[in-house]
């Protein structure tokens, strides 16, 4: 289950969960976070944006937060559900 933030609600999670490689480190990560949005593209009719990392991982994030603090990203699975 995912809590909602904006509503405090919880809801059943449908998608697989993807995550960042656990052997990367906070620097690490955040330079190939930062590698893809230099080179992303708006994902049209969003507020997402989508590059590939230095490393060939695909990830995508939005451009703000609703309240106003930095980005999300995540990277894409492709993998079965």
């Amino acid at each position: 289950s995912i809590r909602t933030p904006a509503t405090g609600k919880w809801y059943k999670k449908e998608a697989k969960a993807s995550f960042l490689p656990e052997h990367w480190s906070k620097r690490q990560t955040e330079m190939e976070i930062e590698s893809a949005f230099k080179n992303s593209k708006r994902i049209s009719n969003t507020e997402r944006w989508e590059g590939v990392s230095t490393s060939g991982l695909k990830i995508q994030g939005f451009y703000k937060k609703p309240n106003g603090t930095g980005a999300t990203a995540w990277p894409i699975y492709k993998g079965k559900k």
